[in-house]
Parts: C-alpha cells; sequence; structure tokens
C-alpha cells in the first residue's frame, strides 16, 4: 500500500480538540481522510486500516465508533458494495 499512498496524512486541528478521541482515533481520522482524497469517500476495510496501524480490526471499530459519535465520520452502506462499509468525512 505504500507505493500508492501520501508521504504524509492531514489532521484538522479541530479533531486535534476533541478530547474523547485517543490517539489511534486520530490516526484512524487521518488515514480514513488521506484514502478519501479523490472520491470524497473510503472503502478500506477494519482489518486492512489494521493491517496498516499494527492493530487489530476491533481496534479499528472502535475508534470509528468513536468517531462516529463526535460527528467527525459517517459509516455509509451502499447497495453496489454489499457488506462493506463506506467511510465519509
Amino acid at each position: 500500500f505504500t507505493r500508492r499512498m501520501n508521504k504524509f496524512a492531514r489532521l484538522p486541528w479541530v479533531i486535534l480538540g476533541i478530547r474523547e478521541l485517543n490517539s489511534t482515533d486520530m490516526v484512524v481520522y487521518a488515514i480514513i481522510s488521506t484514502f478519501s482524497v479523490k472520491k470524497s469517500y473510503c472503502y478500506a476495510s477494519n482489518k486492512y486500516l489494521g493491517d496498516i496501524l499494527g492493530v487489530i480490526a476491533s481496534t479499528i471499530s472502535n475508534s470509528i465508533s468513536k468517531l462516529r459519535r463526535q460527528y467527525a465520520a459517517n459509516v455509509v452502506f451502499t447497495p453496489d458494495r454489499c457488506l462493506r462499509q463506506g467511510y465519509t468525512l
């Protein structure tokens, strides 16, 4: 995955200001944001995101849930991508 990715990820100041988010949650946000640049959504699986960060898929799932509770991310299920989650920021 490193060949296709940017060499950096951006994290908005507003995300840094959400005290309920830990550093993993913020990095998950930054990765999803990077993957969302071209099409405004990210279809990476929790397992794939976990592999990037060196954590298990449930850790990613927990981070996504926290981001959703803070209105920082929406989880979108689309008919053409059955059982896959798309994350929009």
